[in-house]
């Protein structure tokens, strides 16, 4: 961020001269300051704040000093964000929120008022991705192990899906844990790789909920079920979901999807992008 985001309370006030003795007025609290990125967020060093007002000096009738009002609370602080680089004063609390409210300004967001009298909706989500991090094997590695190594780990965390090709080959994994630059997977790959394959993180999530309108959302995440290579370092990765319709007969159901983008992580340059989004259900 540029600049400075201020949310102190006032200092109280000192006590007046022209009384023999005053105290001081108390300091006013901090505020609130609730800050949303889609993507990473660089926030310097306490340029963000809510601190509490100092209580103003009393007055004994010769000095100050006396008879001290006392200091505000500190506000609160949320930042919402897939990274966080910095710090604020009071320290920030952070994390996504329960909903999705807090992505609808991005476009990522869509909700639709539905009728069916189907038991189950299958919905599906169309994703196509920029590759932000990829990175090449150091050597060969077998069908049926978990563990492959790369040439620079760094940018890859516990959790995060990746795609691995080599030609005609490809295939989706999950990582387990990071050692150095080793990646183990949550399962054993299916295919044998040699140097020139790539491991390409991917940086999107489906998310859908179905809940009767005007209740909050429950949401869950997609499985990716498909992806295609659309140009270079750019997959349109395919999600879908079956869910439950629990709705009485006649009672409208709400509909959500969202996409969740992976935040940047520190010491990367680029933020992840998405070229294009689409959502279908029968």
């Amino acid at each position: 961020m540029n600049g400075e985001v201020d949310c102190d309370g006032n200092n109280g006030n000192n006590g007046n001269t022209t009384n023999y003795k005053t105290a001081g007025g108390g300091g006013g609290a901090g505020g609130t300051i609730f800050i949303v990125c889609l993507l990473g967020a660089t926030i310097g060093t306490n340029l963000i704040h809510a601190r509490g007002g100092t209580g103003g000096q009393g007055y004994n009738g010769s000095n100050f000093g006396y008879y001290r009002g006392g200091n505000g609370g500190n506000g609160r602080i949320r930042i919402e964000a897939g990274a966080i680089s910095g710090t604020s004063s009071p320290t920030f609390a952070t994390g996504y929120s329960s909903g999705a409210e807090g992505r609808t300004k991005y476009g990522w967001y869509f909700t639709q008022n539905i009728e069916t009298e189907n038991d189950t909706i299958n919905v599906n989500c169309f994703v196509e991705q920029n590759i932000v991090e990829k990175k090449n094997l150091t050597g060969v590695v077998n069908a049926e192990q978990a563990d492959v190594e790369i040439t620079d780990a760094s940018q890859f965390e516990a959790g995060d899906r990746v795609l691995i090709r080599e030609n005609e080959k490809l295939e989706i994994k999950t990582i387990d844990s990071i050692a150095s630059n080793v990646l183990s997977m949550t399962e054993n790959l299916k295919y044998s790789y040699t140097a020139t394959a790539v491991v390409m993180r991917i940086d999107v999530q489906g998310i859908i909920s179905l809940v009767d309108a005007g209740e909050d959302e429950n949401l869950q995440d997609m499985e990716i079920k498909d992806v295609e290579m659309m140009d270079t370092d750019v997959y349109k990765f395919s999600f879908a979901k079956c869910i439950r319709n629990n709705a009485e007969e006649g009672v409208g159901m709400k509909l959500v999807g969202v996409v969740r983008l992976k935040g940047r992580n520190t010491g990367e340059t680029v933020d992840v992008s998405i070229n294009e989004v689409s959502w279908m259900w029968f």
